[in-house]
């Protein structure tokens, strides 16, 4: 019988994966294994489950709910996604340790790490699709219908609730960037915090990068965030964020007519080589107009200076028309 842990491991360093996220995707699914059937070489046992264990995983939140989930609230969410019946009987067929329930309450209050948890079953998921059929349905003694794992994900995941922040408004010649906090999947209302990914998107960074910068805030005393270095808890307020975000937001003064470009768009930043290009100048001098306040400007990390494209481009224009004045004279 194949040996599903190492192909995984074979398989994730054939695509693209780095040695050590490999070997931690693979202790995820270790860990997974563990909890739901107490004995993590149980692969292929998931491997047969994975389409009730993947949907429980994705439609629980990422982040630990700051009121504790109520069983029925998590089973009329399970409900309105037809899946908890797919869920019971995965339970009762394999008559787990874990009761249903403590799994359900534990899974969406107390367990860590769900962000990588739900990737790391992605990856199983993808890799058990890429498989050869044959093989697979020796190893699981029965075939995998994949495409109703397919159908039941498009139901249960949406790009909203699993993955990314939402950019409310991009920042302009006056006002800085918003975002909209991902809303709660039970009650639809927006969290008031942020786990570190999201933070991290918000500031256009990396979350090693996010890190460094509340690291760097610390040390400053200037204690703006509440960041918690578990990825699952809540890390930093919503209106915290929007502090950093407008505080780092450095407008020139220069306004435009309505009409002139587009408000609410990523498209009028670029970094100091683009404006440098624009100006037809050095990077250096775009600095220098910079310090002199001629640039609007954002700074959410000292090595990501982004520039207002009007602003260069009024420079440009500044500069092409004192360069006629000379030629007159």
């Amino acid at each position: 019988m194949a040996d599903l842990r190492k192909d995984f491991k074979c398989w994730l360093n054939t695509h693209s994966c780095k040695e050590r996220t490999a070997y931690e995707y693979v202790k995820r699914i270790d860990r997974i294994c563990r909890k739901l059937f107490n004995n993590h070489c149980d692969w292929e046992i998931l491997a047969q489950s994975i389409h009730p264990v993947l949907l429980l995983y994705l439609l629980c939140p990422t982040q630990t709910p700051s009121k504790p989930a109520d069983l029925n609230t998590i089973c009329r969410l399970l409900s309105e996604k037809n899946i908890f019946s797919i869920i019971k009987k995965f339970f009762d067929d394999y008559r787990l340790d874990i009761p249903l329930n403590d799994f359900l309450f534990w899974l969406w209050n107390e367990s860590k790490g769900k962000r990588l948890n739900k990737t790391a079953l992605l990856k199983f998921y993808q890799f058990l699709q890429e498989s050869e059929c044959h093989a697979i349905d020796v190893i699981t003694h029965k075939p995998l219908n994949f495409e109703d794992i397919r159908n039941h994900l498009s139901n249960v995941v949406t790009r909203q609730d699993v993955f990314y922040i939402e950019v409310n408004q991009w920042a302009n010649e006056c006002n800085a960037k918003t975002v909209k906090p991902r809303r709660n999947i039970f009650t639809g209302e927006p969290s008031d915090f942020l786990g570190i990914q999201d933070s991290a998107d918000s500031l256009e960074c990396s979350p090693k990068t996010f890190k460094r910068i509340v690291k760097n805030q610390y040390t400053k005393r200037n204690e703006q965030f509440s960041l918690d270095y578990d990825d699952n808890r809540k890390c930093s307020n919503i209106e915290d964020i929007h502090t950093y975000l407008k505080e780092h937001h450095h407008p020139s003064h220069h306004t435009y007519p309505n009409g002139a470009y587009n408000l609410n768009s990523k498209k009028n930043w670029c970094d100091a080589k683009k404006a440098a290009e624009i100006i037809g100048c050095s990077v250096s001098t775009v600095i220098q107009y910079r310090k002199d306040g001629e640039l609007t400007y954002t700074d959410y990390t000292p090595r990501h200076v982004l520039y207002f494209i009007p602003d260069v481009q009024r420079i440009r224009d500044e500069r092409q028309k004192t360069k006629r004045r000379k030629k007159k004279h």
